[in-house]
This record gives C-alpha cells, structure tokens and sequence, in this order.
C-alpha cells in the first residue's frame, strides 16, 4: 500500500501585524488584570482597545487576507463586523476623552483641597 503525504506551506514566522497585534492584546491584558483600577488604569485599558483594533484593522486588509472575504455573503460579515469596529472605536475615543477630562477634574480638586 503507497501512502501520499500532501503537504501545505505555511508561514514559518508571523507576519509583523500579527506579532503586533498580540503584543497589543497581552498589554491590554496586564493592564486589565491590575489590581488597582484607577482612571489612568482605565485610560490606557481603553487606548489598548483602540491599539488592538487597528492592529486587526490592519490585518484585515493585507492582500493575502482580502481573497478570502471576496464573496458578497462573507463580504457583508465582514462589512457588518468593521461597522461594529468602527462604532466600538469611536466609544472608546469618546470615553478616553471623557476619563482624561475626569482626571483633570480630579487633579483640580485635589490641588483646591490642598490649598
């Protein structure tokens, strides 16, 4: 009996994107694994969602990626999928935002009750 082995080829390292993206998802996930929470703490959770985003965005739309969503069902997914990026980056801009106005508010009160 002969057996044929089929072998396929398969990147021998990741792509820069890639390696990025997960060394963006273990910072954000040191830094939600912090005991103390505090608005810093929260500010740059959020900026690691949005760091992690645009690393998958990137991935995304790598030529050897964009074949495989060329069909118009898996294209609608994918479209879908990016609006919801899309919206989820834009709440976390607005929420970093609000958290840096926060901080500086907490620092002005804390200065007056020095005084």
């Amino acid at each position: 009996m002969v057996f044929h082995a089929r072998s396929i080829s398969l990147p021998t390292k990741s792509h820069s994107y890639v390696l990025k993206a997960e060394a963006e998802f273990y910072i954000l996930r040191a830094s939600l694994s912090s005991s103390s929470q505090t608005a810093q703490t929260i500010l740059d959770a959020l900026q690691g969602v949005c760091n992690l985003y645009e690393c998958i965005n990137d991935i995304f739309f790598m030529p050897s990626n964009q074949n495989s969503v060329s069909h118009s069902q898996q294209r609608r997914v994918v479209d879908q999928e990016l609006e919801d990026s899309v919206n989820l980056l834009d709440i976390c801009s607005t929420s970093r935002d609000n958290l840096a106005e926060i901080k500086a508010h907490l620092q002005d009160l804390e200065s007056a009750v020095r005084r």
